[in-house]
C-alpha cells in the first residue's frame, strides 16, 4: 500500500518530523498485507498473553517461587505492551499525521512505542540472572539482593527502561525520523545510537554469561542419578529461560538486518515486512512455549475457561468428620491385626 504524502506537509522543514533517508516519501507506510498480518498477530497475541498472565497467578507449581513468578508476569507484561505498541506503529494514518507535527510530539510517540521493547530486553537479562542464581547458587539464592527485594529490582528495571528512552528521545528529538518498520527512529547519528548500543551490549553480556554458566550447571545436574523435585523444577525453568532468550536472539536478526540496510541507504519493503511479522510473533510464541513446557498448565487453562465442567463438590463439615472417623477406625483395625 503506497500512500503519497501530501505536499502541504513540510517533511523536511526544521521543527517537523522527516522521512528517514533512503526511504521514498511515498513509501512511509508498510504494505497492506504486512499491516493486516501484523495487526492480526498482535490482536491474537494480546488475548493469549492476557490469558497467560491470569494463569500464571493460578498455577500451584509457582506458589513457592515468588520471584520467578513475578519475572514471568513482567515478561508477559512487556510482551503485552509491545503488542499494543506495534498496533500503534502499524497505524499508517498516525504515521502520516506525525509528519506534520512538532518533533517533541513525535518523540512522545516514540517513547510510548519504545519502552516496552526496551524493557523486554532488560527483563530477559534479569530472568537469566535470576535462574543462574537459583540453579548455580541455590544456598544463597534467597539472600541475594535481587531475590530478597524482587519488587524493587523489577521496578528499577522499569524505571531504567523509561528513563533511557525518555532521555534519548526528548534530548535528541531533533534526530528523529519516520521509518516504515521502526516508526519514529533515529537518524544516522552515532553519538545518539551509542546510548542504545551500550545498554544493549550490557544486557546481552548479562544474558550470555548467565546462560553459559547455567548450561554448565545443567550438564552437572543431568549426570546425577538421583534428582530431587526441586532440581527437576529448576531444570525445567532454566530450559524455558534459555529457549525464550534464544528465540529473542533469532527474533532480532531480521530487525538488525533492517537497521543495517537503513545505514547502507537501501530500502527493501519485503525485508521490512518480514522483520515486522517476525517481531510481532515473539510475544505470542513466548506464552505458547511456556504452556507447552509447563505441567498442569493446560489443565489449569481448561478449568479457568470452564472446559472441565465436572467439578468435585467440597466436602461438608459432617462429611469430613465421618471420613476422619472412618480413617481412624481403619488404622486401629490395622494396628490390632
Amino acid at each position: 500500500m503506497s500512500l503519497n504524502v501530501s505536499s502541504s506537509v513540510q517533511i523536511h522543514t526544521c521543527g517537523m518530523l522527516q522521512v528517514c533517508p533512503s526511504i521514498p516519501e511515498d513509501d512511509v507506510c508498510a504494505t497492506r498485507g504486512v499491516v493486516l498480518t501484523s495487526l492480526l498477530l498482535n490482536a491474537v497475541a494480546i488475548i493469549i498473553i492476557l490469558l497467560h498472565i491470569i494463569l500464571l497467578t493460578r498455577l500451584q507449581s509457582l506458589q513457592d517461587m515468588n520471584t520467578y513468578r513475578m519475572v514471568l508476569q513482567h515478561i508477559a507484561a512487556a510482551d503485552l505492551l509491545s503488542a499494543m505498541s506495534l498496533v500503534v506503529r502499524d497505524n499508517c494514518a498516525l504515521r502520516l499525521h506525525m509528519l506534520g507535527k512538532p518533533l517533541v510530539s513525535a518523540a512522545m510517540l516514540s517513547i510510548a512505542t519504545d519502552i516496552a521493547p526496551t524493557f523486554r530486553l532488560y527483563i530477559l537479562a534479569l530472568s537469566a540472572y535470576e535462574r543462574y542464581l537459583a540453579v548455580c547458587q541455590p544456598y544463597g539464592h534467597n539472600e541475594h539482593f535481587i531475590i530478597k527485594y524482587s519488587r524493587l529490582s523489577i521496578g528499577a528495571v522499569w524505571i531504567v527502561a523509561m528513563l533511557l528512552v525518555m532521555t534519548r528521545d526528548l534530548i535528541f528529538h531533533e534526530h528523529l525520523c519516520v521509518h516504515p518498520l521502526l516508526g519514529p527512529t533515529m537518524l544516522k547519528d552515532f553519538g545518539v545510537l551509542s546510548i542504545n548500543c551500550i545498554s544493549t551490549f550490557i544486557c546481552w553480556l548479562v544474558i550470555t554469561v548467565s546462560l553459559a554458566k547455567l548450561c554448565q550447571e545443567l550438564k552437572i545436574l543431568k549426570q546425577r542419578r538421583v534428582k530431587t523435585w526441586k532440581d527437576k523444577r529448576n531444570i525445567a525453568s532454566a530450559h524455558y529461560v534459555i529457549i525464550i532468550c534464544g528465540l529473542y536472539s533469532i527474533d532480532m536478526i531480521p530487525l538488525a538486518l533492517t537497521l543495517v540496510m537503513y545505514f547502507c541507504s537501501t530500502h527493501q519493503p519485503i525485508v521490512n515486512g518480514m522483520a515486522g511479522v517476525i517481531f510481532s510473533l515473539y510475544g505470542l510464541v513466548n506464552s505458547v512455549v511456556y504452556g507447552i513446557m509447563t505441567r498442569n498448565y493446560l489443565i489449569e487453562m481448561r478449568q479457568f475457561l470452564c472446559f472441565n465442567r465436572r467439578q468435585i463438590a467440597p466436602l461438608s463439615h459432617s462429611t469430613r468428620i465421618n471420613v476422619i472417623g472412618a480413617e481412624s477406625s481403619y488404622n486401629l483395625n490395622v494396628i490390632r491385626n
